[in-house]
């Protein structure tokens, strides 16, 4: 498959935005920032779920921001980072103990590669496991607090946990692998595009994934590459790069974009396939258990039908929900408070951000005369 930005255009702009970046790092303050503005050069394997949408972190609009360096990327440590940090060398000691030298006979910790056939792609592996100078397994870390569920649901309609029992294997006294009992390769599916992206970069066809739950339970899972995967993570990332990063088109807001969006007057007449879903959450709210999972991306699905607007309404003027900016929250500033006149507190006060209230308004039992009401 022939990449976009391998294409003349494409590489001629990608060289002008090199020149750019070079000078963001060349001037940054420390060697965080300078990490940061490092990522700035192309795609990494944490940016593929955003690109496709399902990143729990960030929406493809927003990473578009910062590729386009609208804003700053803020990687910030966090006790989430912090500890995961610390606990990356215990987890790879213990997969390595475990099964890896199985595997090979060196492992290289913190590897990059450029995708060969896509090099706005680049992969900055944990670790990649070799035998005979030969590669031959890559293996990445994670930490997680609790298996949260993934919003999917099996064929009984039963919530489906992010990361599956992982790999059953038989050992013999001495602790050498002598096979597998059980392979499990099911891991959430933004860490799956990540893996995807860097066996693209790194052209390893297996990955095991070792992640520690709840800092006690440790589990490995064992990847397989996705050949048909692999190939649309290739096109969505090439698109993505050069018509909405080189050429700097933003790509669709989500409802998480709006959410960040100050709402203008204005009202949107729903489709038909807009008010089913309306009608398949005013039915879902009725019930007495709500199932939140499908409640939460049934809303999305509205606000985004809403966008910029603040009114959504059926073909007779009905209004089925509302999305408008709320007043901005007033804050107490409490250091300053401490630092000043008590009596004075409302002299201190500061607006808070400004935020949208999604209001949804039930037409169940209700006749096609209820007309808006704005």
């Amino acid at each position: 498959m022939k990449a976009l930005c391998t294409q003349p255009e494409f590489t001629k702009l990608n060289e002008a935005r090199k020149e750019k970046v070079l000078g963001l790092i060349s001037g940054a303050k420390d060697a965080n920032e300078k990490f940061v503005f490092t990522r700035l050069f192309g795609i990494g394997g944490t940016d593929v779920a955003a690109i496709l949408g399902i990143s729990p972190w960030k929406t493809p609009f927003q990473l578009w921001q910062e590729k386009t360096f609208r804003v700053q990327p803020s990687f910030e440590e966090n006790p989430f980072t912090h500890w995961g940090k610390l606990l990356e060398s215990v987890i790879r000691k213990e997969y390595w103990d475990i099964v890896g030298h199985n595997f090979g006979d060196e492992i290289r910790n913190n590897v990059t590669f450029a995708c060969s056939s896509l090099p706005c792609l680049v992969g900055n592996l944990d670790s990649l496991i070799y035998k005979d100078d030969k590669k031959v397994r890559l293996h990445e870390i994670k930490t997680a607090m609790l298996n949260a569920m993934s919003g999917d649901f099996d064929l009984d309609d039963r919530p489906i946990l992010s990361w599956g029992e992982g790999n059953i294997y038989q050992t013999d006294a001495d602790g050498k692998l002598l096979g597998v009992i059980k392979e499990d390769g099911q891991i959430p599916k933004h860490y799956r595009l990540q893996v995807e992206a860097y066996m693209m970069c790194s052209g390893v066809d297996v990955c095991d994934v070792s992640v520690l739950i709840g800092h006690h339970d440790f589990r490995i899972f064992t990847v397989h590459a996705n050949k048909k995967l692999q190939e649309i993570i290739f096109k969505k990332i090439d698109d993505f790069w050069c018509h909405n990063v080189l050429e700097d088109n933003p790509p669709k807001l989500t409802s998480d974009d709006y959410d960040e969006k100050e709402s203008i007057p204005g009202v949107v007449v729903a489709e038909d396939s807009i008010v089913a879903i309306h009608s398949q959450l005013d039915l879902l709210r009725q019930k007495i258990a709500i199932d939140e999972s499908k409640e939460k991306s049934l809303i999305k699905k509205l606000k985004e039908a809403i966008g910029e607007n603040d009114v959504l309404v059926d073909c007779n003027g009905r209004k089925l929900c509302t999305y408008k900016t709320t007043a901005a929250r007033m804050s107490f500033d409490k250091e300053r408070f401490m630092q000043e006149q008590p009596e004075m507190f409302r002299k201190y006060q500061i607006p808070g951000k400004a935020s949208r209230r999604f209001l949804f308004k039930s037409i169940l039992n209700k006749p096609n005369g209820a007309y808006l009401n704005v």
